[in-house]
């Protein structure tokens, strides 16, 4: 039972096998690869973005590396930048509260969770395919919020409860 937050939020206590963590960083969707000469490679800022996720979750205290085959739980709430600017589709009562509302621009929820599934690749898991329940809600921050993404880890048990 460890929990990280890398922001200033009060922390809920995590159950056994469960970890939460909040990195502040802002969602980033996972392009598609670029072909050169044949070749295939990630874009650059995409790679950089990687590398700094992968630093940030660092190796948890409490949360070893999940087994092989361990199936994993991945719920996130990915909070993205305000805009400046009441979008069309945002009601101007909730515009005015300053209060986070659902997201539906860019990045794609499955895009973005897609990244950090690949980020977290050798860190909380061997392989991506390991998580098998997931929650992902895109969020637009409250005003004056910091864009980032807050994660909760769970393992399961091959019958698919708590492990």
């Amino acid at each position: 039972m460890i929990d990280i937050i890398a922001i200033g939020r009060p922390a809920t206590q995590p159950a056994a096998g469960e970890v939460h963590v909040a990195l502040a960083l802002k969602p980033y969707g996972k392009p598609r690869p670029i072909v050169e000469r044949g070749r295939a490679r990630m874009p650059d800022a995409y790679n950089a973005w990687r590398t700094q996720a992968r630093w940030h979750f660092g190796r948890l205290p409490g949360w070893d590396v999940a087994k092989a085959h361990e199936p994993v739980e991945l719920s996130a709430d990915l909070y993205c930048k305000r805009p400046q600017r009441r979008p069309k589709h945002v009601d101007p009562a909730l515009w005015k509260s300053g209060r986070p509302y659902l997201a539906t621009k860019t990045p794609d929820r499955d895009n973005a969770v897609g990244a950090i599934m690949d980020a977290l690749n050798g860190v909380a898991w061997h392989d991506d395919c390991q998580v098998q329940l997931g929650r992902v809600y895109m969020w637009v921050c409250a005003e004056g919020g910091e864009p980032r993404c807050e994660l909760t880890l769970r393992r399961l048990g091959l019958h698919g409860g708590p492990a």
